[in-house]
C-alpha cells in the first residue's frame, strides 16, 4: 500500500522568497471541507514534516468523524528556521487557501501565532482565527471535551462523580491549565506535572513528572506532548480511567493493551480532544448553537465506545477506529 494511499492530496510547499517551506495534506473531504491547523515546527528532515502532517490530517478526519461532524480532514505543517519571514509566508499560505476555494478552512495550531492567525484570516476567507475575545476559547472547549469523556469512563469505572475525584494532569499547557480549573470547580482533587515551573491558579499538587503516572487516582488525564504512555507505565499506572487531551496518547499498541487488560478505562484521544475542533467547525459554518450540545455529546460517544470494549473484548482505539472508517468509508485496516 502506498504510503499516501487514502489522502485525496499532499501539496508540497515552497517559496524560497518568503521561506514558506512544508506541506498541506487533505485527507479526506467526504464528509465536508477539510478542516486543519497550522502547525509551525522545527524538523529534522522533509521526510519528517511530511510524515506529521499525514498523521496529523487523517487524525483529523477521524476526529471529526466521530464526533459527527459535517467536516474532513487536513493539516498544514510549516518547517521553522532562521529563512521563514512570518508575514510573507503567511500571506502566500493564504493566497493559496483562497485558490482552493474552501476545500481547506485553516485553523491555529502548534507555533501558530496569535498574530499569524489575524494576518491568515485577513489573506483569506478560508481561515478560522482565534477568538480575539478569549484566545484560549479553544483549550477550553477541548478541555469541555475531556471532562464529557471522563465522565463516562468514570461512571462505568464507578466513580460517578467528579466532586471528589482524584485526577492526575499530565501537562500545564493552555489545555491543561482550563482543564485544572474547570475540575477544582467540580470539587476535584488534583495532582500535576510540568517541565516547566508553572502553577495552575487553583489549589493542586506537584508532582515529578517521572512519576504521575504512579500516581493513586482515579482519573489520569494526558495533557502534554503525545506517546508519553508506554507499555512500561501502563503497568505501573494506579488510575481507574485515562482520559486527555494529548494527540496519540498511547505510545503503542502495547500499551493500550496493557490498560485493557488491567480494566483501566481508556477514552482515544480521538474522542476526547474533539472540543476546539467543535467549536471551530460551528463557528466557521455558523452553527453557534450546537457548540455546546455537541461538546456535551462526547460524554455519550466515549461511554458508546467503552461499552462496546467491553462487549466484545476489542480495545477502545480499536473499536473508535472501526467506527472512524465506517463514518469515512475508508478501506478496514488502514494505519491507526
Amino acid at each position: 500500500m502506498s504510503i499516501l494511499s487514502g489522502f485525496e492530496e499532499v501539496r508540497r510547499l515552497a517559496d524560497p522568497a518568503s521561506g514558506l517551506d512544508g506541506f498541506l495534506v487533505v485527507h479526506s473531504t467526504r464528509r465536508g471541507p477539510a478542516f486543519g491547523g497550522v502547525r509551525i515546527a522545527r524538523y529534522a528532515s522533509d521526510d519528517e514534516a511530511r510524515e506529521d502532517a499525514l498523521a496529523l490530517a487523517r487524525a483529523m478526519s477521524r476526529k471529526a468523524a466521530l464526533a459527527d461532524l459535517p467536516a474532513g480532514g487536513g493539516k498544514i505543517v510549516l518547517r521553522d528556521s532562521e529563512a521563514l519571514d512570518r508575514p510573507a509566508a503567511i500571506l502566500r499560505l493564504g493566497e493559496l487557501l483562497e485558490s482552493m476555494g474552501g476545500r481547506f478552512i485553516a485553523g491555529p495550531d502548534l507555533g501558530f501565532r496569535e498574530e499569524d492567525s489575524r494576518a491568515l484570516a485577513r489573506a483569506t476567507r478560508f481561515a478560522h482565527p482565534m477568538d480575539e475575545g478569549d484566545p484560549d476559547a479553544l483549550a477550553d472547549a477541548t478541555a469541555r471535551g475531556v471532562i464529557a469523556a471522563a465522565r463516562a469512563a468514570l461512571e462505568l469505572a464507578g466513580c460517578g462523580r467528579l466532586r471528589g475525584a482524584r485526577v492526575a494532569i499530565q501537562g500545564l499547557g493552555k489545555v491543561g491549565i482550563r482543564l485544572a480549573c474547570r475540575l477544582a470547580a467540580e470539587g476535584a482533587e488534583i495532582a500535576f506535572s510540568d517541565v516547566a515551573p508553572r502553577e495552575p491558579p487553583v489549589p493542586a499538587r506537584r508532582v515529578d513528572p517521572g512519576a504521575l503516572h504512579r500516581e493513586p487516582c482515579d482519573l489520569f488525564a494526558p495533557c502534554a506532548r503525545g506517546g508519553l504512555l508506554t507499555a512500561e507505565r501502563a503497568c505501573e499506572m494506579r488510575a481507574l480511567a485515562v482520559v486527555g487531551c494529548a494527540n496519540n496518547i498511547l505510545a503503542s499498541p502495547e500499551a493500550g493493551q496493557v490498560l485493557h487488560e488491567r480494566g483501566v478505562f481508556f477514552v482515544p484521544d480521538g474522542i476526547s480532544s474533539a472540543g476546539a475542533l467543535i467549536l471551530g467547525v460551528c463557528r466557521y459554518l455558523g452553527r453557534d448553537p450546537e457548540i455546546d450540545g455537541r461538546i456535551e455529546a462526547i460524554r455519550d460517544a466515549a461511554r458508546a465506545v467503552l461499552e462496546e470494549s467491553r462487549r466484545t473484548g476489542r480495545r477502545p482505539e480499536e473499536v473508535a477506529l472501526a467506527l472512524a472508517e465506517e463514518r469515512l468509508g475508508e478501506e478496514k485496516n488502514t494505519p491507526p
